[in-house]
């Protein structure tokens, strides 16, 4: 039997009114909570103080990164009334946010040797109110709810390390390319079409199937509020991008042009928790029959066997690239797959559409920034500082497209290429839907047949009964 942290039960004889008010109080806190959770990426320190191994597993920045997700937290214990979570609210936030305080003088000294002064105020200011807007938040629950009645260390503990889990910094795990001797590093490189990719494609099979089999056992309600979970947790962790972006680079890039949303996948990613939270078709249309096919497509030839010497299998390129393309596509058909929502072919015209708005865009901001905004005739610097967004100027394939450019407003477009890449995404996304179908069929006769054999079975051993008789 469960261990309970206490029985006890206050009651302030807080009026109806009242609690409405600790209600409407509760869900603006629980917003600009997630929105300064979010914002904290957007400074380099943030995420740079996991890449050393003795700052990495100091005590201040373990709690840091505990309280990654302590806004999904009050989130969900306020929209959606989830007891598991609130409890990990009542007892766990407050103390690792205090404890979090103590620690503050060591993360401002960690954090002015990365940026400027003014920088590190800003974030400072955006830690203090983040810390402030969860105790407070804390603090409202525990006097909403009467007290600690119910709640249970482990189960406490268990949802708790839950979203710790799915916050991980994948950059703390760079420390290792300073411990591992150079001979064995490299064969820990990752190259296309090698065992690391192949290893990669094995994580998205699990990842998908090891979702599908945790959340298919439970109740519609869970599985809405654990798709929520998770799409918050991958939210949070698509953003850290940002961070890691401006000190070391992300494949390579480290301008701010290069973090805009204007890939496929970036749109899927956005849309995720907005899906999961709305249960709207369209958005569902759209991550099902677009974004599910763009994040499986980048297994296929994932393109990242250079990486300025960051490609080895643990580093933040390999394990960012992995880990948010394959937690994409398992979360953007998880609701067919647990049949929470039956897509309708018809609906694929609501992703191409989409899709082709954000081509148009991608196409034209990509061709600005690379011949107008930040020109060069140096080829190396050129493919450096291009974004490239949704492959629109380079072909992510290793196949060489030498069509002639046309110029229109001082941009550089290569139109034949532009025409065949877009028609090669709408093809990939009805081949995807075509197979999706076949599989479907065939499932469907497995099953019809399986119920004809019990139902034969199930007569023969009536007749058997009854000749007995």
């Amino acid at each position: 039997m469960e261990a309970q942290m206490t029985k006890s039960k206050f009651n302030l004889n807080i009026s109806e009114q009242t609690k409405k008010k600790i209600e409407i109080a509760l869900k603006v806190l629980a917003v600009i909570g997630m929105v300064l959770a979010i914002a904290k990426f957007f400074f380099p320190a943030t995420m740079e103080q996991f890449t050393h191994f003795t700052s990495a597993w100091s005590i201040g920045h373990i709690i840091r990164w505990f309280l990654f997700g302590g806004a999904i937290y009050v989130l969900m214990a306020t929209f959606y009334k989830n007891e598991k979570m609130a409890n990990v609210c009542k007892t766990l936030i407050i103390p690792l946010c205090l404890i979090s305080i103590i620690f503050l003088p060591d993360f401002i000294n960690f954090n002015t040797s990365l940026t400027d002064s003014t920088n590190s105020a800003l974030l400072l200011t955006v830690m203090v109110l983040e810390l402030l807007v969860l105790i407070s938040s804390c603090v409202l629950l525990i006097v909403a709810e009467g007290g600690f009645e119910g709640v249970k260390f482990w189960q406490v503990l268990k949802t708790f390390m839950f979203v710790v889990l799915f916050t991980i910094p994948l950059n703390i795990f760079e420390f290792l390319a300073n411990l591992i001797p150079e001979n064995i590093l490299a064969n820990l490189a990752y190259h296309n079409f090698g065992v690391w990719h192949l290893i990669a494609i094995v994580i998205l099979i699990v990842i998908t199937l090891g979702l599908y089999f945790f959340l298919r056992n439970k109740s519609e309600d869970e599985k809405w509020q654990l798709l929520v979970i998770l799409s918050l947790t991958f939210i949070l962790t698509y953003i850290s991008k940002v961070s890691v972006s401006f000190i070391s680079g992300y494949q390579g890039k480290t301008q701010w042009f290069n973090m805009l949303p204007l890939y496929v996948c970036d749109i899927g990613a956005i849309l995720v928790p907005i899906a999961m939270l709305c249960r709207k078709k369209f958005f569902m249309d759209n991550l099902f029959y677009v974004n599910a096919v763009g994040a499986m497509s980048v297994f296929v030839f994932m393109g990242i066997d250079t990486l300025n010497g960051n490609n080895y299998i643990f580093s933040f390129n390999y394990l960012y690239f992995i880990l948010t393309h394959g937690l994409l596509f398992a979360l953007s058909i998880m609701p067919v797959v647990l049949k929470l929502y039956k897509p309708k072919f018809k609906g694929i015209l609501n992703g191409i559409a989409v899709f082709t708005a954000l081509y148009i865009v991608a196409t034209f901001v990509s061709a600005y920034i690379s011949t107008i905004a930040f020109p060069t005739d140096n080829p190396e610097i050129w493919v450096y500082w291009m974004p490239n967004y949704c492959f629109t100027q380079i072909c992510p394939l290793p196949l060489n497209f030498n069509f002639p450019t046309t110029t229109i407003w001082g941009m550089s477009f290569n139109i034949p290429y532009l025409i065949l890449l877009y028609l090669f995404y709408i093809l990939m996304f009805l081949a995807f839907q075509g197979l999706w179908k076949i599989g479907e069929l065939i499932l469907n006769a497995i099953n019809k047949q399986r119920k004809i054999k019990q139902e034969n079975k199930s007569m023969t051993i009536i007749f058997k009964a009854l000749k007995k008789k």
